[in-house]
């Protein structure tokens, strides 16, 4: 079980702070991995999310791995979050695991409210919302990432344009 448990350390590094895990592709990793080892790795990852609700890198890191028996947790904790850009994550997630599109309308909602001008870091939120929206390669998600490819702030304009490959 410590095998394991120094594996799950290195797919998911502690403190989840911007040193730890900015940059950081936990994918070559689970890669690596058997089909025992994947499932083994899943069943301790929805353990440590139950835990853990708010690490993000846990809930992108069982979509990957298209989880489904994470579903049931990701569904309750996407219900009882209030945080736009963590939703969206979920949301994301959810939809990349079951391939279903039910999230398309509060993903927009999130996505309208993390564009709130009058918040300081909006330019910093908006960015990394642009790739989320994208992984669902929705036509309706991309018109509004489209929307922002003109944005008078260079850097999501930039990005908005960058995430849509063009």
């Amino acid at each position: 079980m410590s095998d394991l448990n120094k594996l799950i350390d290195k797919i998911i590094p502690y403190p989840a702070s911007r040193e730890n895990r900015e940059g950081f592709n936990n994918e070559p990793y689970i890669d690596k991995l058997n089909d025992q080892e994947k499932k083994d790795v899943e069943n301790a990852l929805i353990e440590k999310l139950s835990t853990n609700p708010d690490d993000m890198l846990i809930v992108e890191t069982l979509a990957y791995l298209k989880s489904t028996s994470a579903l049931p947790l990701l569904n309750q904790l996407l219900t009882n979050s209030n945080d736009p850009m963590k939703r969206i994550i979920m949301a994301v997630s959810i939809s990349e695991i079951d391939k279903d599109d039910r999230f398309i309308n509060s993903i927009i909602t999130d996505f309208r409210k993390i564009d709130d001008h009058r918040d300081a870091y909006n330019t910093y939120k908006l960015i990394p919302t642009f790739y989320y929206l994208r992984k669902l390669k929705n036509q309706e998600l991309d018109k509004i990432i489209e929307e922002y490819s003109d944005h008078k702030d260079h850097l999501v304009s930039n990005n908005a344009k960058r995430s849509l490959n063009l």
